[in-house]
């Protein structure tokens, strides 16, 4: 994943957080060691923490990645909690929230992508010329 495409999810990650902070809060951190059954039952626990570090340390490889750690997180707070509980509505918040937004910057990183790939086009017709 180029540089310029995780730096979009950066800012998209950046944005929800900034102006969402209600429906994001419980997804920032770590769920505390002391919830109980937490670790038993979550084999994978994902929050925006964990998916900021793997952000910065190039850890994702393709944008089906980053989404699967979101969607992974959201799963974890609908197979933990129930249904009308705080963090499962939140969850469902933050879904619709995260498709939206990330709609949006899907459309840009494909605009960036289609201008390079014109560009990439011009330069390999110019060398057959």
């Amino acid at each position: 994943m180029p540089e310029w495409e995780r730096n979009e999810y950066r800012r998209l990650i950046q944005r929800i957080c900034r102006h969402h902070r209600d429906i994001v809060e419980p997804f920032i951190n770590p769920v505390p060691k002391t919830v109980p059954r937490y670790y038993d039952i979550i084999s994978t626990p994902v929050d925006i923490g964990v998916i900021r570090e793997k952000l910065d340390t190039l850890a994702y490889n393709s944008r089906a990645e980053f989404e699967g750690d979101i969607r992974q997180m959201l799963s974890n707070a609908y197979l933990y909690n129930n249904p009308g509980e705080y963090v499962f509505e939140k969850a469902l918040e933050f879904h619709d929230l995260f498709n939206e937004q990330m709609n949006t910057t899907v459309a840009v990183v494909l605009d960036r992508l289609a201008q390079e790939e014109e560009a990439i086009t011009k330069v390999k017709r110019r060398r057959k010329e």
